[in-house]
């Protein structure tokens, strides 16, 4: 499990294929609604759909087609379970920082973790908390 020590491109689809395996072919992932998404965010997706069922059991991914920014420029990607807290990247940031927000709020706050680095903590608590 190196992807967990040295994050990389792909990590969050190798973890996935070793945690579930496979189940789908690519041509089974539909990703149009995001086309303005940065990459990392589209291969999480990506890799989550050729699992072939749920990934994440708590807080969860925002459906793409759901994917939109807001006034601001930010984009939420991720939520809360209870929806109590959000997750979002701003779209002209290129170190793509993950900021959080509580529910009702208006202000960021920055997490100190980048986007490829949050998806696979996402990912590898999702995938221990739905065992």
């Amino acid at each position: 499990m190196d992807e967990l020590l040295s994050i990389d491109s792909d990590d969050v689809g190798r973890f996935l294929q070793r945690w579930y395996g496979t189940a789908r072919s690519v041509s089974d992932v539909h990703l149009e609604a995001i086309f303005y998404a940065p990459a990392e965010l589209v291969e999480w997706h990506t890799a989550a759909a050729l699992v072939g069922g749920p990934v994440a059991f708590q807080d969860r991914p925002v459906t793409p087609q759901d994917l939109a920014p807001g006034s601001c420029g930010m984009l939420e990607f991720w939520a809360e379970n209870q929806n109590g807290c959000f997750w979002a990247v701003g779209l002209t940031d290129d170190t793509l920082q993950v900021f959080s927000r509580k529910a009702g709020g208006s202000d960021w706050t920055g997490t100190g973790e980048v986007l490829r680095d949050f998806l696979l903590h996402c990912t590898v608590r999702g995938a221990v908390s739905g065992c």
